[in-house]
């Protein structure tokens, strides 16, 4: 939605298109489980600040807290 607001509404004022991805996504499979999630979090590339997991391939929430510390 950003993107588009960005292309389509300012016309790309003050902002550039790259190939970098900041975010490290898992979209679909089997839900992660402790060491999963480990490789997962150790797979990041250097210039990604943040992590995306789609919430149907159900991967315990609870998990996810406990294992960066928030649980």
């Amino acid at each position: 939605i950003y993107g588009r607001y960005v292309d389509d509404v300012s016309e790309g004022a003050g902002h550039f298109h790259g190939s970098e991805e900041f975010c490290r996504v898992h979209w679909t499979g089997e839900p992660l489980s402790d060491d999963d999630f480990r490789r997962f979090v150790a797979g990041m590339a250097p210039e990604q600040v943040a992590i995306g997991l789609q919430s149907f391939i159900g991967t315990d929430i609870g998990r996810i807290h406990r294992l960066i510390g928030l649980a």
